[in-house]
């Protein structure tokens, strides 16, 4: 089966940035990027009361937002994002395919993510810069590959660092963006008691050593909110790799995610 890794975008500026992320990903596993763009009709439907304006910065007001016109936005937006879409695949010599949907971005992403092996999609500032929107939430519960979250800014990280719990699969995943990026490794061992804890660094241990790797190491509690921000409030994890499962670290994925400002890989095993 050919490698796809699936890019969902919307917005022109975050949409570029999420596309040369994915497209260096793509390039690296010799893979097909899939770019997706969903047309809300949230927005739409918005577009057509009657009370609906948007504010002219450049004069005129308040004035009513015309349906025509957010369709002729919507398929200029899409337009673009295929252009870059196009010009990264050619720069990486990669395939490529994009198409656009319209309804719910969460619904659609499931059923595109059906047929890749990895997910790429942004998340915004409007749920706060700590927490993760609507789509990527769903997105993160029901694709059963691994997902990718970039933040607003969607730069490189600083560090790549595995939330390691017992499954070699999420230092596999962060051994490979570290490799990718060109930025330094580094794990975090989930476990909330002295003896797991031992005994995952250990694991961790062998596991980089029988591989040549160097990574800095720390153990984090996961369920302990005021620990977890302590702990992460000094160094900056960068790109973080985290397990959907519990793990022996008895992981709460939702805590976690809820405490990781930064770009999140999400591992499925």
């Amino acid at each position: 089966m050919a490698r796809r890794i699936l890019v969902a975008i919307d917005s022109r500026e975050l949409g570029a940035r999420l596309l040369d992320v994915a497209a260096r990903l793509a390039a690296g596993r010799k893979a097909e990027l899939i770019g997706l763009y969903v047309e809300e009709t949230e927005f739409l439907n918005a577009a057509n009361l009657p009370f609906t304006k948007v504010f002219s910065p450049s004069g005129g007001g308040w004035q009513a937002l015309e349906p025509h016109a957010m369709e002729r936005a919507l398929r200029s937006r899409a337009s673009e994002l295929q252009q870059e879409l196009e010009r990264l695949a050619v720069r990486w010599e990669l395939p490529w395919s994009f198409r656009t949907e319209r309804g719910g971005p969460g619904e659609h992403v499931i059923a595109a993510a059906g047929g890749a092996e990895l997910v790429v999609l942004g998340r915004s500032n409007r749920g706060g810069p700590a927490r993760l929107g609507r789509t990527a939430r769903r997105a993160v519960a029901e694709c059963h590959v691994p997902v990718l979250v970039l933040g607003p800014d969607a730069e490189l990280p600083v560090r790549v660092t595995a939330f390691y719990a017992g499954g070699e699969d999420v230092l596999e995943a962060a051994r490979e963006l570290s490799a990718v990026f060109a930025r330094p490794l580094a794990v975090a061992v989930l476990a909330d008691d002295t003896e797991t804890a031992d005994r995952l660094k250990k694991q961790a241990m062998a596991w980089l050593q029988e591989r040549k790797l160097n990574a800095a190491m720390q153990v984090v509690n996961p369920n302990d909110r005021h620990a977890l921000n302590l702990a992460l409030s000094g160094r900056s994890p960068g790109l973080s790799v985290v397990p959907a499962g519990g793990g022996e670290g008895g992981t709460d994925l939702d805590a976690l995610l809820d405490v990781l400002e930064g770009p999140v890989l999400v591992i499925r095993s």
